[in-house]
């Protein structure tokens, strides 16, 4: 992502996908000539596909003796919003959620 947006991780790695960039190149209507023309005057690429792995937030709290910070820290933020985001453009944009379900999005 850094490579890309030119921001590194912030704030020890809670801010990683969160950026313009990202969301922009997600959500631009394709049919929409306006959003499309933002996109190249931005600088901005399209994303027609949206992978993620969510955090293990359910085998996390699940452990013995876990902390409240180490359960907090497995709450997805970027993750969940970048579906959210796919999900708005879906005529634009495929979303694969598990690892497992990557190689066949990729082959559409």
């Amino acid at each position: 992502m850094a490579d890309y947006t030119g921001q590194p991780e912030i704030l020890g790695g809670r801010v990683k996908t969160l950026h313009p960039k990202i969301f922009a190149g997600i959500l631009a209507r394709r049919d929409v000539p306006d959003d499309m023309k933002t996109l190249e005057e931005q600088g901005i690429k399209p994303i027609d596909l949206v992978v993620v792995s969510l955090y293990p937030f359910e085998e996390t709290v699940a452990t013995p003796n876990v902390t409240l910070a180490d359960a907090i820290e497995q709450i997805d933020i970027g993750g969940v919003s970048l579906i959210r985001a796919a999900a708005k453009n879906h005529a634009s944009v495929l979303f694969c959620v598990r690892r497992e379900a990557t190689r066949s999005c990729s082959n559409c």
